[in-house]
């Protein structure tokens, strides 16, 4: 059984995540993207989809992020 070790920095982002994500769903949005994510956070589009790969697949190419899903899974990880 192969354990990854997820690096602190990227631990450290998902709270940030979470929080924007939360933002978003008060504004009744339904779907976001890495991009637009990113420009709210100052954050890459290219980091923020590799941060969240740590953990499995959330969104798919051309379609972005569920906000809600998503929003569940990073409170899932941080418990």
């Amino acid at each position: 059984m192969k354990v990854s070790i997820i690096p602190d920095i990227v631990v450290g982002r998902l709270p940030i995540y979470l929080r924007a994500l939360q933002h978003m769903a008060q504004e009744n949005r339904q779907v976001t993207s890495s991009q637009e994510l990113g420009e709210r956070l100052g954050i890459s589009a290219a980091q923020i989809r590799k941060d969240l790969s740590q953990f499995g697949e959330f969104g798919k190419q051309g379609t972005g992020y569920q906000i809600e899903y998503l929003l569940k899974q990073i409170r899932e990880i941080l418990k």
